[in-house]
């Protein structure tokens, strides 16, 4: 993985170059669907984190995105999230080490600690096929696109290998770049 000052001095030397983006949350309407379930999943776990003050579960749903989707998720697929809580902690931990690899000062071992958000959403969604009470919430990941949500989760998850292998960097902008193929050996410098 390049470092930071690394990092600094390839986005300098491109700041006019367009570049090959391998990975952004963004699209032209706001955040990338995988970012909006990821949040709804935050928002479950800060909500049944704080279980013994049991805060109004819509106003903390509502803060984390519920009615950013289209359909909005009924409470029926929310009380499905809610008991498929152990295996939403599996999925946010391998978000924590996608958020850590990207830091702009990452951890000393967030390159051993990266896990694969894909691997994770399929044994999330796996695991939901065990439990009767997740059946309205497998509906609606499914109409809201269950596939999108995986095909992003393989592009950031590949972006992440090109940054820990060195092949991409952190522009000031946001997202991942593909480091430009003219000056291949920024390790080096």
């Amino acid at each position: 993985m390049l470092t930071t000052a690394q990092m600094a001095t390839i986005d300098a030397r491109h700041e006019d170059t367009l570049l090959h983006w391998l990975w952004s949350d963004w699209t032209a309407t706001g955040p990338c669907l995988l970012c909006r379930v990821l949040t709804l999943f935050q928002g479950a776990d800060t909500y049944l984190r704080n279980t013994p003050w049991r805060p109004d579960m819509a106003t903390v749903l509502r803060q984390h995105g519920r009615d950013d989707f289209n359909p909005v998720p009924s409470q029926e697929a929310i009380l499905g999230l809610l008991s498929a809580w152990p295996h939403i902690g599996k999925v946010l931990t391998a978000d924590q080490t996608f958020n850590d690899l990207t830091a702009s000062e990452p951890p000393a071992d967030a390159t051993d600690r990266f896990r694969s958000m894909r691997s994770a959403l399929i044994q999330f969604r796996t695991a939901l096929d065990h439990d009767l009470r997740t059946l309205e919430l497998r509906n609606w990941l499914k109409v809201i696109g269950w596939g999108t949500v995986l095909q992003q989760a393989e592009e950031r998850d590949q972006a992440g290998h090109a940054l820990i292998e060195g092949r991409a960097f952190l522009p000031a902008e946001g997202g991942i770049a593909e480091v430009p193929p003219d000056r291949p050996n920024y390790a080096e410098t």
